[in-house]
């Protein structure tokens, strides 16, 4: 197995926030008050004395992106279905929400919930670790991930996407005809700006495993590489990944989840949002540690399993009831902005190419574009052919900024560039679910 890993260019930012001395904070709250305003109002507006900056301080965040800038003063909208009126409508919903969720009064739900290490396999030990897929342990489990409020706001921004975005932003995701699959809304960009302090507690969740697990000092190589002169590397802290994908997954309608492996991402967090013992039977999640050595999870309500993204892994039969849970995947690359869903490495980078091509940005290096130019490998004798409509963001950087600092990219003159997404991909399935001996790989595009 080969992870593709490099040093993500925002860690010297990512340090210098986290060191960043609290003495702008407001001197009426202490650190600890701080934080609790910011966790229980996850969207960070509308809370006296405290702003964005503050509460991204607090947590110790920072959105890896080139698409926003500053303290959320500029965006840069993909689709012509998003725009600054749509955001308003999208905040206020999310608004409305909240209150009735939350209630008017003051709920008896903890804040300060401290998400704590409760297992981790494969357990470590010399012998077995070169047996596995990857560094040993694979998987953390973390108790009390997020809090009522953080599901709250998650679940408020699901329900308005899907309310005012659902055809671009939902989709029934099939993993093959054996491969079982999930109802998926993608939440990427809508999270980071509608509530920002879901994801801030993601990845600090990561960074809990992260430790735990040793991640931190893990060095890792190809595996299938003999040559000891190979490059090694260690994995990254996830507070300096990027998210490449966040989504709410619905099973009500699937019954399994094939094993199938999270490429080109780096760490992957799936938090629980259904009570096992009440909500649904069977639906254990599992990863394949090595062709001998399984282990199966069935975390509580708002724990969390974060894995290592390659580790072959699944869902084994739901038996009855709902099952849902959040996912988030983090990468190397930048968050990943409106209309796009989950893209591969490739895709990104001739995403990133047509901005620098346009003049939109001129801090891409060129060591982002690798792979811009290549084609999508064509399906193979293990791979489904079914084709769909790709929905591929383009973007026209001839709109201008508007009043607001903020910048609209359409679609409607990029028909041409549409199709070629298209032609160019016709031999890979929108859901890119091929299942390579008997393994199945999560490719998507958009």
């Amino acid at each position: 197995m080969s992870l593709i890993l490099s040093t993500p260019p925002v860690e010297a930012e990512l340090l210098e926030l986290l060191e960043t001395s609290v003495s702008s904070l407001p001197e009426t709250h202490d650190d600890t008050h701080i934080l609790s305003l910011c966790r229980r109002n996850p969207t960070w507006r509308d809370i006296p004395d405290i702003n964005w900056e503050i509460c991204t301080q607090a947590m110790g965040w920072k959105r890896r992106s080139r698409f926003w800038e500053g303290t959320n003063n500029r965006t840069i909208y993909t689709g012509d279905d998003m725009n600054e009126e749509m955001e308003a409508t999208l905040h206020q919903c999310v608004k409305d929400n909240l209150t009735q969720s939350n209630g008017n009064g003051e709920p008896s739900w903890d804040i300060l919930t401290t998400p704590s290490v409760v297992n981790m396999q494969p357990a470590v030990n010399e012998e077995s670790h070169e047996q596995h897929y990857a560094p040993t342990p694979l998987v953390v489990e973390v108790a009390s991930a997020l809090n009522e409020y953080e599901v709250n706001a998650l679940q408020a921004v699901e329900s308005c996407v899907r309310q005012h975005l659902e055809a671009r932003q939902y989709e029934a995701r099939s993993f093959g005809e054996l491969g079982g699959g999930n109802d998926c809304t993608y939440m990427s960009a809508f999270l980071q700006i509608l509530a920002p302090g879901v994801v801030a507690q993601i990845q600090s969740v990561a960074h809990v495993a992260w430790q735990a697990a040793g991640w931190n000092t893990t060095i890792i190589s190809d595996r299938n590489d003999d040559d000891e002169s190979a490059p090694t590397s260690q994995y990254p802290d996830p507070r300096s990944l990027g998210l490449r994908t966040t989504e709410v997954l619905s099973y009500k309608t699937w019954k399994h989840l094939a094993t199938h492996l999270d490429t080109e991402s780096i760490f992957t967090i799936v938090v629980a949002l259904s009570d096992p013992d009440t909500s649904y039977g069977g639906g254990e999640f599992y990863i394949d540690a090595s062709e001998s050595e399984h282990f199966t999870f069935r975390p509580n309500r708002l724990s969390a399993v974060v894995f290592v993204s390659e580790t072959p892994h699944g869902l084994q039969e739901i038996s009855g009831g709902l099952r849902e849970t959040f996912a988030t995947e983090l990468w190397i690359r930048d968050d990943v902005t409106f209309g796009i869903k989950r893209p591969t490495i490739r895709i990104w980078s001739k995403i990133l190419r047509d901005f620098k091509d346009r003049g939109l940005f001129d801090d891409i290096d060129e060591s982002e574009l690798i792979g811009a130019d290549e084609e999508e490998p064509a399906n193979n004798e293990y791979g489904s052919t079914n084709t769909d409509e790709k929905n591929v963001a383009e973007h026209d950087s001839t709109d201008s900024e508007n009043e607001s600092g903020k910048c609209d990219v359409g679609q409607d003159e990029l028909n041409e560039s549409e199709k070629e997404y298209e032609d160019e991909n016709s031999d890979v399935e929108r859901a890119g679910t091929l299942i390579i001996q008997n393994v199945v790989r999560r490719d998507f595009l958009f």
